[in-house]
């Protein structure tokens, strides 16, 4: 095997990017369970946007993997953990899905950081590009938790905005 040359000095750039390869696979992995448990709940819209969301955390997985391959010669690996995703209804997917992306902000923004305080600031922009797509999310789940509470929690309201989410994101999807 080559001997492949790279400007890190040690190995902090390497953990780092670890850690934002398993965020980025616990991300993936918790929107397509949730997609599966909104469809079980008769949610197509959320099924659609979280299936989305899956799709996208992985496809910056995989970016950042081929990027510490090409910058620094190693493969990292996610590592996969199983996370108990439960939520009975509408509202308990929304308090867990703002909570996920809260801690996945916090734990981008602490890497990001990290990454600069060391110097790896080509690093630390891969991973500050991303943060505004999580933002995005977190005022996007904010909105339909208060369309939701102003409607009372109404079923049917409810399912209404989530046609019109379903329809959106079909268009998005093809």
């Amino acid at each position: 095997m080559v001997d492949i040359k790279t400007y890190a000095k040690d190995m902090t750039p390497i953990k780092l990017l670890q850690m934002a390869i398993n965020t980025f696979a616990d991300a993936e992995m918790t929107h397509d369970v949730i997609s599966r448990k909104v469809h079980m709940m008769g949610f197509q819209g959320a099924k659609r946007y979280n299936r989305y969301r899956s799709l996208e955390d992985r496809k910056l997985r995989v970016k950042l993997q081929h990027y510490v391959i090409d910058i620094f010669g190693m493969d990292l690996e996610a590592d996969w953990k199983g996370k108990d995703i439960s939520f009975n209804d509408y509202k308990g997917y929304l308090e867990y899905y703002l909570d996920t992306e809260v801690e996945v902000y916090a734990m981008l923004n602490k890497i990001h950081n990290e990454l600069v305080l060391n110097g790896y600031n080509a690093e630390a922009c891969i991973i500050k590009d991303y943060l505004p797509s999580v933002v995005k999310e977190i005022e996007k789940v904010r909105r339909w938790t208060l369309d939701a509470e102003n409607s009372d929690w109404d079923y049917t309201l409810i399912k209404i905005f989530d046609d019109k989410l379903h329809d959106k994101m079909k268009d998005v999807e093809e």
